[in-house]
């Protein structure tokens, strides 16, 4: 450790105090869709934690090199460079990419029948039908003609390929 005190000539020895500054800048984000996100700021040297911020609010940091990471469900993360300089701030403005849609197709045939088909509540077609762009994951499904006994089913629809369904509806009585 060093002495820090200050000698003069024919005088005790006092002690300096020094108030150190760090240099800063802001950095602000601005993200379009508006959507919720995480916002992070982490210094490339790993000299601190990173600093987390929202969509435009500005954060103060050390000048330095920074590597930027933007994370929103639904989107691609957004990681990239930054350089934080003493005295301006940084606007950033990034336009997120939607993630691709996983989707597959619907093929439903009842018999000799015309059906309405239903897909969680929203009438899509008549039978038969070929339904594209359904989301990935289990759907309600109800197949409703004139006459007939409704059916209804819990189908699960898989990515990039095509999901069968095959129903008979009875006579309603």
């Amino acid at each position: 450790a060093r002495d820090h005190t200050r000698r003069e000539a024919g005088a005790l020895a006092r002690p300096l105090e020094l108030t150190l500054t760090p240099r800063r800048g802001t950095v602000r984000v601005e993200l379009t869709p508006r959507v919720s996100s995480t916002i992070a700021l982490t210094p490339v040297d790993g000299s601190s934690a990173p600093l987390v911020t929202e969509p435009g609010v500005a954060v103060a940091a050390p000048i330095g090199q920074y590597r930027l990471t933007i994370r929103a469900d639904g989107h691609r993360e957004v990681e990239e460079a930054v350089l934080v300089r003493e005295g301006s701030e940084m606007l950033r403005e990034v336009v997120l990419e939607p993630l691709p849609r996983r989707v597959g197709v619907l093929a439903i045939r009842t018999d000799d029948v015309v059906a309405r088909v239903i897909v969680d509540g929203v009438e899509r077609a008549e039978t038969p039908a070929r339904v594209p762009g359904i989301d990935v994951g289990t759907h309600r499904v109800e197949l409703v003609a004139e006459g007939r006994a409704p059916w209804t089913g819990e189908v699960e629809v898989r990515e990039s390929g095509v999901t069968y369904v095959n129903a008979t509806l009875v006579p309603s009585e």
